[in-house]
């Protein structure tokens, strides 16, 4: 079936844990979670709406019992819906390390403002998901691929802090200069040549191929 289609419960994930056990009649039947913008059955099952009306299209019957059923037949349990978002749901992110517990109808508004939400280093070349509240300083004091400055041998690049960690990189200030003369280019403006097309340094250096090709783009 996929899963849960939009409802008027907004950006609430209704998959998130209650603080409590929660009562079966609060249950999706088929997806076992707690219901979500609830329809029920001519026959008195309840389901998510996101979940039944796809399987009534499809097989044109109720999920538990097979009773041959139109999608006309279905409707809201207003009442029902009333409680559940009453509910006291642990925030998604309470694996890593968020503590709130909110009423279902506020769980969105909670998640868009959610300090240990995922996201993401925004220093080129860091792949390291964190929680939000820790993304500014972990790019301003930890990540590797920080700026830390220019390259001392002249060519111009910014190097991250791992670069230089490491003893820096394949400067191309070693390079012959006629690899730059035929474009009349300046040693800093061949660096950034090299970066735009993604052409590691210490290959021009070594390889004939890469001088060629560097020397004719």
């Amino acid at each position: 079936l996929g899963g849960k289609q939009g409802s008027s419960l907004g950006n609430t994930n209704t998959s998130s844990s209650s603080c409590g056990e929660v009562d079966p009649d609060f249950k999706c039947n088929l997806c076992n979670k707690v219901l979500e913008d609830p329809l029920t059955t001519p026959c008195g099952h309840v389901f998510c709406a996101g979940c039944v009306l796809p399987w009534v299209v499809q097989q044109g019957s109720c999920p538990v019992n097979c009773q041959r059923i139109s999608t006309k037949e279905l409707n809201h349990v207003l009442p029902l819906k009333s409680l559940i978002l009453k509910l006291d749901i642990k925030c998604d992110n309470h694996a890593r390390g968020c503590e709130a517990v909110v009423p279902l109808q506020h769980l969105g508004e909670h998640a868009e403002t959610c300090d240990f939400s995922p996201a993401k280093c925004r220093n080129r070349g860091c792949r390291q998901v964190l929680n939000l509240r820790d993304v500014e300083a972990h790019m301003r004091e930890r990540c590797e691929a920080r700026p830390a400055g220019l390259c001392e041998q002249g060519c111009g690049l910014v190097l991250t802090h791992g670069e230089r960690r490491a003893g820096g990189h394949g400067c191309l200030s070693r390079c012959d200069p006629l690899l730059s003369r035929p474009l009349g280019l300046t040693m800093r403006q061949l660096a950034h040549l090299a970066s735009y097309f993604g052409i590691c340094s210490h290959h021009l250096t070594s390889t004939s191929k890469y001088k060629t090709s560097a020397v004719y783009l």
